[in-house]
């Protein structure tokens, strides 16, 4: 890896944490048994949340819940979310707060199974590959890492794309994906 991408990654973004969204985090994690929510589920639910939450005061707004299904490519109208919210947001302020994102996206989660793993990365791949061609780019790389609040550049997304790249083509393939999303979440 060149240095330009080292200090590139050593300066990402990472989404932060707000504290009241901590707490309610913890809050979670200690009834999660009984919510029947797994202790990963609850982390990836903070990841997701944190993403969409852009101004990091502990609450999302419609529009970013529209965007986190997008994301997730659910399809659902302004007016279903707007239900969802509506059903979802027990103090009433129009906002969702962590527990109550958890809540919304728990009773909302698609079957098959969260434990299916591989349906979960190709939605995941999906969004990723813009030009839907079975393939990520180092520019689709880029412009989804922003849209997820990653300040990344593009020579890094390529520095990315060039670690993975089997076969030398200068695009991800699905597999090679799962591989640096992997190596990714362990730095």
């Amino acid at each position: 890896m060149s240095e330009k991408a080292k200090k590139q990654k050593a300066q990402q973004k990472k989404p932060k944490y707000c504290e009241k969204t901590v707490k309610k985090r913890d809050a979670i994690m200690k009834r999660a048994n009984t919510l029947g929510i797994t202790p990963n589920e609850v982390d990836n639910y903070l990841r997701t949340f944190a993403t969409f939450d852009k101004n990091n005061d502990g609450t999302i707004s419609a529009n970013e819940v529209e965007m986190v299904f997008k994301a997730l490519n659910q399809n659902v109208s302004k007016a279903d979310v707007d239900a969802l919210i509506k059903k979802s947001d027990k103090d009433s302020d129009g906002q969702l707060d962590f527990e109550e994102f958890v809540e919304l996206m728990h009773s909302n989660r698609s079957k098959p199974a969260p434990s299916d793993e591989q349906t979960r990365w190709k939605d995941l791949f999906s969004f990723f590959d813009i030009d839907k061609n079975g393939k990520i780019s180092a520019n689709e790389l880029e412009k989804t890492m922003k849209i997820l609040g990653y300040d990344i550049s593009l020579d890094y997304a390529k520095e990315l794309v060039k670690s993975v790249d089997k076969d030398g083509d200068g695009e991800i393939t699905f597999d090679e994906f799962v591989k640096l999303m992997k190596e990714l979440d362990q730095k």
